[in-house]
């Protein structure tokens, strides 16, 4: 499972930093409440009522120079077998021009107030650009540019490819134009494949159980 976290890589936090701040004495807070972070899932068991199953978080690694992480669910008896799971497409397989869809939850509740909409909402588009080139190899991929309409709620969502069903991808944000307008229909992602390296998949699965 993927999720946005940051708006900019925590190195480029930490350039912008000023050195008045950088100086300051060291403070202490207060007493602090431990919020365990949960990842939720649920089912459709009517038009008027949905079933969710809430599942533990146990351990997150962020990628600082992604706006990407990754984290490790606790076992939930809902699902015995395993969570619900999309595979990874294969990076040779990626091509400008292919199609892609991504789902999530564009205006929030907006949609479910107007036509009553309460699961995902998939949008359909085409990989307009990898960024920077096409071919170039994977450690050096930093991003698609799509020809996707996508709008608030959709950021974090899955990009898959429409032909394999697989994800390539989560969804960023917009492209803004001269004036810091977003053009509408298109949109950007970064790529899953910088989180999913043999050395991070193996010290997520190998951290003891919290």
């Amino acid at each position: 499972m993927l999720s946005v976290f940051i708006t900019k890589p925590i190195h480029q936090q930490i350039a912008e930093i000023s050195d008045k701040e950088k100086h300051k004495e060291e403070q202490r807070v207060g007493p602090v409440s431990l919020v365990r972070p949960h990842a939720v899932f649920y089912r459709v068991a009517s038009p008027e009522r949905l079933h969710a199953f809430p599942s533990m978080v146990d351990h997150i690694m962020a990628k600082t120079d992604f706006d990407l992480g990754m984290v490790r669910l606790l076992p939930h008896t809902a699902f015995p077998d395993g969570y619900p799971y999309l595979e990874i497409e294969d990076y040779t397989e990626i091509s400008e021009g292919n199609e892609v869809v991504t789902c999530g939850f564009p205006l929030g509740a907006y949609l479910h107030d107007q036509l009553g909409t309460v699961t995902s909402s998939f949008t359909r588009g085409i990989i307009s650009s990898i960024i920077p080139a096409q071919g170039v190899a994977v450690e050096y991929l930093k991003g698609f540019q799509l020809n996707l309409t996508a709008t608030y709620g959709n950021r974090g969502g899955p990009v898959v490819s429409l032909s394999s069903g697989k994800v390539l991808g989560v969804l960023q944000g917009g492209v803004l134009d001269y004036q810091g307008k977003i053009l509408p229909g298109l949109s950007r992602a970064e790529p899953v494949y910088p989180v999913l390296s043999h050395d991070a998949l193996s010290r997520v699965k190998g951290m003891p159980r919290i």
